[in-house]
């Protein structure tokens, strides 16, 4: 069974490289390896399947940045995880729409009845909204990445995968830990935690963080400045540990301001009119033409109870949460106004509300190696509603309103508005268990499975219309429902005590929605249909030498039927309507790399990385043949990273560390054309870190650089298609060099 397997998937590797990749990697997991001294690889805890286990037993496609990870690198922003876990991708178009991807999976659509690809988790509550994504990282555990579809054992699915961020829990001790900073762009920051055990029963922990930068991205000439920001963060425990029960109360809050993003002309005929009249700007890579500074204001805030309760036959869990996200954003979007131009220009409005509401139970047998059955199964309800106002305001300038035969005054302006409004109602219930069944102490079998129902409820209306975005005024109430069960098999070997392989089949499941800012109401009422995945997926964990060498692979095949995928649709108009359709059958395959090393000759030395090798295409494009064989959004080729750690050992009353950190990630695309223009070229990034401590005290100083070498790369792209050509490609440059020092004391 797992030779066929294996040969099935190599026939889906059209490269050589991956079948040989997918060789190696069951190659590597019998062959034995000499073994040495014990070293420095850190032993993660995940809960991955809702059970603390080791990373290296659980039968899954997780990468976790534990307690190491966190303090080696600088996590600053979602996006700054991107390039330490094989297959993610992110971007950020604004403050409010972080686009995920997984193995070229994710979602660009961000209306009010839509859903994420990749399903994001914090303490494991699924966040129903992308604006309600932001989390401290100061005081995190751990933060897991599941690649590939999730459904069976979660309430919420995930058709590209899960990102779960996880917090530290109160615990029956106390602490106090204060962190302070500075660095360039005037960045400051003033982070503290306190865990305080109020009896011997109850404890209480309390995080708080606040931080500020000044922008990169300026328009000297109107004395503006785009990108910086400013974040103050709250949360707050409470903890009863009542003999077999557990109870956490959790609150937080979240605020965060700054200036539009700064978006950047680098193209089509809006570049180009740039290029000639103003080459200066044109050609600076971190300089917009936009003089308003616009805004990007999010308030994020939510409460939770988490209650476990163990018995000798079993553990019940429940989950109960509120989310609410209140966002404001004004967006010079085209990054040049029409008096620098007198072209083209456009501005864009978002205020958004949401709330969520959801409740997760779970029973769980009780975990124990002697028995053969470990099983565990949950029930999962969800209720939220979204307000979403988009507003879009053009201005057409002489040299885009003159024609041949019809000249147009120099600095005629015609400006043009469009405004949708989308009220919904979204609810979902699900069902789901999973049943492992050990044959004996080398082969497991797991077979999961999930039920889930949605209904969405929309209320849409568009009263301005500007021949652009929206093409008819229109008001309309829909309402659809979506139904689905999907299942998952897998077989678990543990050949040696740190050799462990497996073989898992998976399904996925995204559901319908509506489309947010329809250009008609036949668009609106339209909608779109769910879409689905069958994954083949073999994969090894191992440790050797003593567990100074760690391996772990996967190799990986995913076809996806009826995907989701934002377009504009081929129109004389001279912006494209905007559509989200079933356009395409796609398929995303290939390979993933992670490996530490300590070894004992060299003991103050620590060196990890990993590889992604992905080919992610669509397969069957819907109405453009032309597409087919086109790489998916967000889906490099390659990406890899190599870390390097050194503890030296010269001083006996201070510890030293420095840390490396070498990243790469290959050219992306952002429309399913594989426009070259608005392509992202592939980058790369070099960060480091030195921490000094003394050995008797609890103080460290940190000093840490981020992109060292001063790369400019971009977070996002966007082109505007026309009959005849690009009418503009939308840039949004990257945090250039940016470095700081940190103090942290700890009581």
């Amino acid at each position: 069974m797992l030779l066929s397997l294996k040969n099935a998937i190599s026939t889906h590797l059209n490269r050589p490289c991956l079948v040989a990749a997918s060789q190696l990697l069951f190659a590597c997991a019998f062959i034995p390896c000499p073994t040495f001294a014990n070293s420095k690889i850190e032993t993660i805890e995940v809960v991955s399947q809702h059970k603390k286990e080791n990373l290296q037993s659980t039968p899954l496609s997780v990468s976790a940045l534990g307690k190491l990870q966190l303090e080696r690198n600088e996590l600053h922003s979602l996006t700054d995880i991107e390039t330490h876990v094989p297959g993610l991708s992110l971007g950020s178009i604004n403050l409010i729409q972080p686009q995920i991807y997984i193995r070229g999976i994710g979602s660009n659509d961000d209306s009010a009845a839509g859903d994420s690809s990749v399903a994001v988790f914090v303490d494991q509550v699924y966040l129903n909204r992308m604006s309600s994504v932001y989390v401290n990282s100061f005081d995190l555990q751990s933060i897991e990445v599941l690649r590939g579809p999730q459904g069976t054992l979660y309430g919420k699915n995930g058709v590209g995968g899960v990102i779960h961020f996880i917090r530290n829990k109160p615990s029956l001790q106390d602490e106090l830990k204060v962190r302070v900073g500075a660095g360039n762009f005037g960045q400051k920051n003033l982070d503290f935690v306190i865990n305080k055990q109020l009896t011997e029963q109850v404890a209480t922990r309390v995080s708080f963080g606040k931080k500020q930068r000044d922008g990169y991205v300026n328009n000297p000439a109107a004395n503006a400045m785009f990108s910086n920001e400013a974040q103050t963060s709250m949360h707050a425990q409470l903890a009863l540990y009542l003999g077999a029960n557990h109870i956490n109360l959790a609150v937080e809050h979240t605020e965060v301001e700054q200036n539009a993003i700064g978006h950047t002309v680098t193209g089509g005929g809006l570049g180009q009119v740039i290029s000639l009249t103003q080459p200066k700007v044109f050609n600076s890579f971190y300089q917009t033409l936009s003089a308003d500074e616009g805004r990007a204001n999010n308030q994020i805030s939510g409460m939770q109870v988490t209650w476990q309760h163990q018995q000798d036959n079993f553990e019940l869990q429940s989950i109960s949460a509120f989310k609410r996200s209140n966002s404001d954003l004004l967006e010079p979007l085209t990054g040049a106004d029409i008096e620098y131009s007198d072209f083209f220009a456009a501005t864009i409005l978002i205020d958004e509300e949401a709330e969520q509401l959801s409740q997760e139970f779970r029973l769980l047998s009780p975990q124990s190696t002697e028995s053969k059955f470990n099983w565990l199964a949950g029930v999962y309800w969800m209720d939220s509603q979204a307000r979403r106002q988009e507003y879009y305001g053009f201005d057409l300038g002489s040299m885009m309103l003159s024609t041949p035969d019809r000249p147009v005054p120099a600095g005629t302006v015609v400006s043009t508005a469009s405004n949708n409004i989308q009220d919904s109602d979204n609810l979902t219930y699900a069902a789901y268990f999973n049943l492992d069944y050990a044959f004996n102490s080398i082969h497991t079998l797991s077979i999961g499975y999930r039920l889930g129902y949605e209904q969405k409820k929309v209320e849409q209306m568009a009263d301005q219309v500007d021949g652009l975005i929206i093409h008819q005024a229109y008001q309309t109430d829909s309402q659809r429902s979506f139904n689905a069960d999907t299942l998952q098999l897998m077989l678990a070997n543990r050949w040696l005590p740190n050799v462990y392989t497996y073989m898992r089949y998976a399904q996925g499941y995204k559901s319908g929605g509506f489309q947010g800012v329809a250009p008609t109401k036949a668009d609106a009422e339209k909608g779109f249909a769910p879409e689905y995945a069958d994954n083949y997926e073999i994969g090894v964990k191992s440790d050797w030498w003593r567990n100074q060498l760690r391996l772990n692979a996967a190799v990986f095949y995913t076809d996806y039927q009826n995907l989701q995928v934002l377009l504009q649709r081929q129109s004389q108009a001279p912006v494209s309507p905007i559509s989200v359709e079933n356009a395409a059958a796609a398929s995303s395959k290939g390979i993933e790399l992670e490996w530490v090393l300590a070894p004992k000759i060299l003991p103050n030395w620590n060196l990890s990385g990993h590889l992604a090798l992905l080919n992610a295409r669509y397969e069957d494009f819907k109405g453009n043949t032309q597409v087919n064989g086109n790489k998916l959004r967000n889906a490099p080729k390659t990406s890899y990273a190599l870390n390097l750690s050194y503890y030296p050992n010269w001083f006996s009353k201070y510890q030293l560390e420095w840390h490396a950190s070498y990243r790469y990630k290959g050219t992306t695309y952002q429309e399913p054309e594989n426009l070259s223009a608005s392509s992202i070229p592939g980058y790369h990034l070099l960060s480091s870190k030195f921490r000094f401590k003394p050995t008797s005290d609890n103080w460290l100083i940190d000093l840490w650089v981020e992109n060292l070498t001063d790369e400019k790369y971009y977070i996002h792209k966007f082109a505007s298609p026309t009959s005849t050509g690009t009418l503009a490609v939308i840039s949004t440059p990257a945090r250039p060099r940016n470095w700081g020092v940190k103090l942290t004391y700890q009581w």
